[in-house]
């Protein structure tokens, strides 16, 4: 899980990792890098999310997460993520902007949890960024940069 594009270059190109795979080898880039810089790699290494790999991966990714959704091509999961940080980033501005309306209208930002906990509108990261906000923590839990180029 190396955090940019520049990191994974360096360690598995320039600092000779992809000489260490063996022929029918499956890596599991799971770092946010990028759509470009996926395709990049992938490219380099010949590589892709063939269903093959599929089996390989799934004990570790059954470790280290809930849910896997199998993508196919590598950069799909990339896209993927760019897809559902939109969502999230969306459902938390929403958050805020019911936390302003509510302190606007002088409603106790605890009674608001209270009226949506356990019905439909409970989503878990809702809830928490409610309950952050609610105590004044506005920092930010990880960087927003991408560029969407075609």
């Amino acid at each position: 899980m190396l955090p940019t594009a520049p990191v994974v270059s360096a360690v598995v190109f320039d600092g000779g990792v992809v000489g260490a795979f063996s022929a029918g080898s499956v890596w599991a880039r799971m770092g946010t890098i990028g759509v470009t810089a996926t395709t990049e790699t992938a490219a380099r290494l010949l590589a892709s999310g063939p269903a093959g790999a599929e089996d390989a991966c799934k004990p570790v990714f059954d470790a280290v997460g809930r849910k896997t959704v199998w993508l196919g091509d590598a950069g799909q999961g990339s896209r993927m993520k760019i897809a559902i940080n939109a969502y999230m980033s969306t459902m938390i501005e929403g958050v805020a902007e019911a936390l302003e309306l509510a302190d606007h209208l002088g409603i106790d930002p605890a009674k608001l949890d209270e009226a949506i906990a356990g019905g439909p509108l409970d989503a878990p990261i809702a809830g928490a960024k409610l309950h952050k906000m609610e105590r004044g923590d506005f920092a930010p839990e990880f960087p927003l940069e991408w560029r969407l180029s075609t």
